[in-house]
């Protein structure tokens, strides 16, 4: 049976902590959180920028970025119900999907990871609950 675990938002700060981690293992010595955080933003910068570039970014046994041109649209407010058309201009937006490799290594994983909240949503604040 498989482990069970709450699942959490992770950020950069986990992120960073992996890192120490990582290093530690690969290079006999923890980097410390400075050059983490170094590292972790020269990839981000790094990823924007071959993505602007190019269109499309695609990391060996990870995942693949792709931009896809959204023309102009009108679309109907949802929220109004007054049949006016509200203009929404063209952009960008990013796809992104893991590839075939790195998805059969997380099947793999011996781990059930359980959604106990939703991230979307700010906890409510204890004194809230009791009143």
């Amino acid at each position: 049976m498989a482990e069970e675990r709450e699942m959490v938002n992770a950020g950069k700060p986990d992120i960073l902590r992996s890192m120490r981690d990582i290093t530690k293992e690969v290079v006999g010595q923890s980097w410390d959180i400075d050059t983490c955080n170094f590292a972790y933003e020269l990839v981000i910068e790094a990823i924007k920028r071959t993505l602007c570039q190019n269109g499309r970014l695609m990391i060996k046994g990870f995942c693949a970025f792709e931009l896809i041109w959204k023309d102009q649209k009108e679309i109907y407010d949802p929220f109004k119900h007054n049949g006016e058309l509200n203009d929404i201009p063209e952009h960008n937006i990013v796809n992104i999907s893991a590839t075939y490799k790195f998805k059969k290594e997380l099947r793999k994983l011996k781990c059930k990871y359980i959604k106990t909240e939703n991230f979307r949503k700010p906890k409510k604040n204890e004194n809230e609950e009791e009143e």
